[in-house]
């Protein structure tokens, strides 16, 4: 069966088409195999849906040369992206345990978004992301009191954070965002009295915290402080 699915796997990406294995398992292993091999001549990315991806990720400092898009996954265990390169990540509608991702290098866009779920911390301390960083519509669940922890983080597009619903504090201390910072209808809240540590923060374009224009009632709420000293 790990066979067939790896199979699977390399004949979609090799047809440019995506794979819906519609909540069957993947082992991990086999996922990151066919991630940090040579693709197919021509692959354009990699697509896969609503895979139960068993065992640990570890890209620990690999490098994805071809772009990566997983929706509707579900991971047993917490990834482990430290210190990775890719040209560019979705995980968009994921449901994980957390996310460990300090020092990853994202060429392209990382899309976190549309029903991405986090039970714990995602880590993107000093990550550089060459396009925007979409949370636009994720829940962060932040157990343990930290629900997004990414000091120095820097940004080259967009920062979206539309509609984002967090229950752990946001820690962006020192973050560099190029484009616009946007909290568009964001419900945020966090259990250290912290919903927001933008200490230091720079952003080259508008910070954003209003209303989502989904509705009138879709506005930026925080349950606890935002935090902006230093930020220009």
């Amino acid at each position: 069966m790990v066979e067939d699915a790896a199979a699977l796997l390399v004949d979609a990406l090799a047809a440019g088409r995506e794979l819906d294995l519609a909540g069957a398992a993947l082992p991990a292993t086999t996922l990151a195999a066919v991630l940090t091999d040579t693709p197919p001549p021509g692959a354009p990315a990699l697509r896969l849906r609503r895979a139960h991806i068993t065992g640990l990720l570890r890209l620990t400092g690999a490098e994805v040369t071809m772009p990566v898009e997983l929706r509707g996954c579900v991971f047993a265990q917490t990834p482990d992206l430290r210190m990775a390169r890719f040209a560019g990540l979705a995980l968009t509608g994921c449901r994980l345990p957390g996310l460990r991702a300090g020092n990853v290098r994202v060429a392209a866009d990382l899309l976190l978004d549309d029903g991405f779920t986090a039970a714990g911390p995602v880590h993107l301390t000093d990550a550089q992301i060459g396009g925007s960083l979409r949370l636009s519509a994720g829940r962060l669940r932040g157990a343990g009191g930290r629900a997004l922890i990414a000091d120095r983080i820097v940004v080259e597009g967009t920062f979206y954070a539309r509609r984002l619903r967090s229950s752990g504090e946001l820690r962006l201390p020192g973050a560099r965002i190029t484009g616009n910072l946007d909290f568009g209808g964001a419900d945020l809240s966090s259990p250290t009295g912290d919903a927001l540590d933008a200490t230091g923060i720079t952003v080259g374009g508008s910070l954003l915290a209003g209303r989502h224009n989904a509705g009138p009632d879709v506005a930026f709420c925080a349950s606890g402080r935002v935090l902006l000293p230093g930020g220009r």
